[in-house]
């Protein structure tokens, strides 16, 4: 079972490219869109921000971020179920 989940993780992270970067605005949650790229063993994520977004003043004021990986919502798949 850790297998089989841990390779649905990888096989995520590997083909998808946007994120959601929750961060902290004025002590408030904060969530935007980013472009990510796993390091090759994953155990870090390069993202692509920029100097003059948002999210990235709030990073620089408060370094505690998170970030969500999800696969685009399927028409045909009942979300009630968790194997395809």
């Amino acid at each position: 079972m850790i297998a089989e989940a841990l390779w649905t993780l990888s096989r995520l992270i590997a083909t998808h490219r946007v994120s959601s970067l929750g961060t902290l605005r004025n002590g408030s949650p904060f969530v935007s869109l980013v472009l990510y790229v796993p390091s090759s063993d994953y155990s870090a994520f390069f993202m692509h921000l920029s100097g003059l977004a948002v999210h990235t003043r709030d990073i620089l004021a408060d370094p505690r971020v998170s970030l969500m990986i999800s696969e685009a919502d399927q028409a045909d798949r009942d979300p009630r179920h968790l194997r395809e």
